[in-house]
């Protein structure tokens, strides 16, 4: 009945890495400084201005990737 499943697979890193810290590993320091100031600040910065934010300048990050790895959710969190 869920064979389905199986044929459906998402495109991730794999165990233990995060989407959004490759992409936080990849950027310049000052863009880099920029985001993980953003992402600290949680009463100026939503979650969703800074998804747009990326996205405008054509990073390829999804949502739930933002939100997981700001909450803590992601296997950056878990390894912390």
């Amino acid at each position: 009945m869920l064979e389905h499943l199986q044929e459906v697979k998402r495109r991730n890193y794999g165990p233990g890495n995060c989407k959004m810290q490759k992409l936080i590993a990849k950027l310049e320091e000052a863009d880099r400084d920029i985001l993980l100031d953003c992402l600290a600040d949680r009463e100026t910065y939503s979650t969703n201005g800074i998804y747009h934010g990326l996205r405008q300048v054509g990073l390829d990050i999804g949502y739930v990737s933002v939100q997981r790895h700001r909450d803590n959710l992601c296997h950056c969190g878990r390894n912390a």
